[in-house]
């Protein structure tokens, strides 16, 4: 009986460590995608900038 509420108890434990995981990963995705946005973004400012200066 011990052993089936320990092994019930590592499921839960390794569900929650593969919800925590992908949780981690979509916001890391989706930081990365805005400052690369972000970044893209100042690019093309930086380079209307110089096409009005010439």
């Amino acid at each position: 009986m011990d052993a089936i509420i320990f092994l019930k108890a590592i499921g839960n434990l390794l569900f929650a460590a593969i919800l925590f995981l992908a949780i981690f990963i979509t916001a890391g995705f989706s930081i990365v995608l805005n400052l690369l946005k972000e970044f893209s973004l100042a690019q093309l400012n930086k380079r209307t900038f110089s096409f009005k200066r010439k």
